[in-house]
């Protein structure tokens, strides 16, 4: 038995429906079946006569048992281990389904986090609430990493389950202006910070106001290194609505994450969105992170002045 791997060599010692690999998945009766049935199926090609008492009695089970060569497996291929690792992390505490479900009431949402929080964790699933909804799904981080693994994440899923796009922020602005047959480069040559803040925003900003391209809703991880005036047009500019009145949901530490703020405070970061949420009044409820052994505070707050609106707040507490 090898349920990690997909077993596809035959030899004198074993034929195929003998072996139970990764394809059988847990189905162990099945197997056991298959095996029952190979057997028989075997004893009649050779013209044995199948009488009762060829079946073996429980003590001939055990005799069996320890005729049998020892126990020997094939090493579990890393990309197997990274799954099963990925798809262990990725599960939602009852907790983190109580804030999707706080989520999933409220077209625009703010969660603020520390690291380790479950930001990205909560991002993606909100994103697969989403799309199980019907919606047109961009899905945004800052980091290039993050925005390959995301890309890869999403692609081992159903097409009927991915997002229109999942990735690098930058990398989906310098491919809309490659489609539309215009080029990225920069104009000093260089791709420093002038060019990724300003030059290629304002290409995408000039693009994207002579196309149709809107999605139903972006998500946005890492927000901290996003949220700024023309990064935001450019949501604006992509959302169905815009990001006053669309949907969208953006995840971020403005405190302690934030690498290139360039000495940004928190509070200024939240002016950016001012003219989209008008806080008034709160409440919170208190939550538990059971793998970080510690607490969240999950802050609700609602009450807006202008438009229905949740900002949310993840504080990690020793």
């Amino acid at each position: 038995m090898f349920p990690d791997i997909e077993y596809a060599s035959v030899g004198v010692d074993e034929v195929q429906w003998q072996v139970f690999d990764i394809d059988d998945g847990k189905n162990v009766s099945a197997f056991i079946k298959r095996i029952a049935a190979g057997a028989v199926e075997t004893l009649q090609r050779l013209e044995y006569k199948i009488t009762d008492d060829m079946y073996p009695s429980a003590d001939d089970v055990v005799y069996l048992a320890d005729l049998l060569r020892g126990d020997f497996d094939h090493d579990v291929p890393l990309k197997v281990k990274q799954k099963y690792t990925e798809d262990g992390l990725l599960a939602l505490t009852n907790e983190q389904a109580l804030c999707i479900e706080q989520l999933a009431d409220n077209p625009r949402a703010l969660i603020r986090g520390t690291a380790g929080t479950g930001k990205t964790l909560l991002a993606i699933e909100s994103v697969k609430q989403a799309i199980a909804n019907g919606e047109r799904v961009a899905f945004f981080c800052f980091n290039k990493l993050l925005g390959v693994w995301l890309e890869n994440y999403f692609s081992d899923v159903p097409m009927s389950e991915r997002p229109m796009y999942a990735g690098n922020f930058h990398s989906y602005m310098i491919n809309l202006l490659k489609e539309g047959g215009i080029n990225p480069s920069p104009s000093s040559g260089k791709m420093d910070d002038y060019y990724y803040s300003e030059e290629l925003p304002d290409m995408v900003i000039q693009r994207l106001k002579s196309i149709a391209i809107k999605y139903d809703r972006i998500v946005i991880d890492e927000a901290q290194d996003l949220v700024k005036s023309k990064y935001l047009e450019v949501m604006d500019l992509s959302l169905r609505n815009g990001l006053c009145k669309g949907k969208w949901t953006m995840f971020g530490d403005f405190s302690m994450q934030s690498i290139y703020s360039n000495n940004m405070t928190e509070s200024a970061y939240l002016e950016c969105l001012q003219d989209r949420a008008f806080l008034q009044s709160s409440g919170s409820i208190r939550i538990a992170e059971i793998q970080k052994k510690s607490a969240l505070i999950l802050r609700i707050y609602w009450g807006y002045r202008k438009m229905q609106h949740l900002r949310t707040q993840l504080i990690h507490q020793q």
